[in-house]
């Protein structure tokens, strides 16, 4: 029996289709290995998946990193300087203060700055009794403050040789004027009596108190002051009666340094 050929000179047999069992069995193979290949490119899948949503919900990149810092950084040291111009205007000291032409006793506060704290801006509210008027009176003083230099005498101790003051003060009430009242003539007074300006010269003592005992200050210091107005000095040239001694008046004070 001959054998009919068919293109590629396979023969007849070749070209059938398996049997129905080898087929089922070729069909479980395959899907056997289809599977297989599918659970080998599962972890490579969930690991994309993984790093895609870390990508969504994972913190910003050094360079934003960097950037926020930066920006935190000049919001802090704008912060910083605002802060420290507000801590200029807080009082540094306290005074008290017996008369000296501002006042039987004066209280107020006190600035000090510079390099070596030379320079210090007081700021004074007065009592003036009433004497011969009908009530007493406040009076207002504004005072600059210079010390050249302080002098250490002990560990805690430290002197002012000399001290230089000007000062502006005016009396708060309306039984005083800055300008002549119209009811005197023009020019009969030539001054302001509420507006007094002063200067002085005098020494200061001061003890730094010990670390451990500070509770409301730092330093305490003592200082006495001579000065005049100028209305006793023009009243010292005009009018001949009038002694040397007449137009300095004598201050005692105390500084209660707190920061």
């Amino acid at each position: 029996m001959r054998w009919k050929k068919y293109p590629f000179n396979q023969p007849m047999w070749r070209t059938r289709f398996l049997p129905k069992s080898t087929s089922r069995l070729a069909l479980l193979l395959t899907l056997c290995f289809a599977q297989h290949a599918m659970a080998q490119d599962i972890p490579a899948m969930l690991q994309l998946s993984t790093n895609s949503s870390c990508d969504i919900f994972s913190p910003p990149s050094s360079a934003e990193t960097m950037s926020d810092k930066l920006t935190n950084q000049s919001y802090e040291q704008r912060i910083e300087r605002i802060r420290q111009r507000w801590a200029k205007v807080i009082p540094k000291a306290q005074k008290i203060q017996f008369a000296g032409g501002i006042g039987l006793v004066s209280a107020g506060v006190s600035w000090d700055y510079g390099k070596s704290k030379q320079w210090e801006t007081d700021l004074m509210l007065g009592y003036i009794p009433k004497y011969e008027t009908h009530n007493g009176k406040f009076s207002l003083t504004l005072r600059q403050n210079y010390i050249p230099w302080q002098i250490a005498c002990s560990m805690r101790n430290e002197i002012a040789p000399v001290t230089f003051s000007f000062a502006v003060n005016t009396v708060l009430s309306d039984e005083f004027w800055v300008s002549e009242p119209q009811r005197y003539p023009k020019g009969y007074y030539g001054f302001s009596s509420k507006i007094r300006f002063h200067l002085g010269v005098g020494q200061r003592f001061t003890h730094h108190i010990n670390y451990n005992k500070r509770r409301l200050t730092r330093d305490v210091s003592f200082f006495y002051e001579l000065s005049t107005c100028d209305l006793y000095v023009v009243s010292y040239f005009t009018n001949k009666s009038i002694k040397i001694n007449d137009i300095f008046s004598l201050s005692l004070g105390l500084k209660l340094q707190i920061f």
